[in-house]
């Protein structure tokens, strides 16, 4: 009997052991990427923020030359003036 369970409980041990600790579990197959719907969704998000940036710039420069133009004075032409001659000292030579 004694021989029976140094035998029997050892060989249940080591099933137990291979069964539970043997065997891996099925991993879950992993899904596959679709690359060309990844890659297009890329670019038209690139896209978006290139218009977007695109249309930032373009407000800038409109207000920088909005400012610039009216930072840049006119030029109103002045009519032209009668400049009088400076007086002659003829008059005071006889003293």
């Amino acid at each position: 009997m004694k021989l029976s369970i140094a035998l029997v409980l050892p060989c249940l041990m080591l099933m137990l052991w291979t069964s539970g600790c043997g065997v891996p579990p099925q991993p879950e197959p992993v899904p596959t990427l679709d690359v060309e719907a990844t890659v297009q969704a890329r670019l038209t998000e690139e896209r978006a923020i290139e218009a977007t940036v695109e249309a930032k710039a373009q407000a800038m420069a409109k207000v920088i030359v909005e400012a610039t133009v009216q930072a840049v004075p006119t030029a109103t032409p002045t009519p032209p003036t009668n400049t009088p001659a400076p007086p002659t000292n003829k008059a005071v030579a006889s003293v």
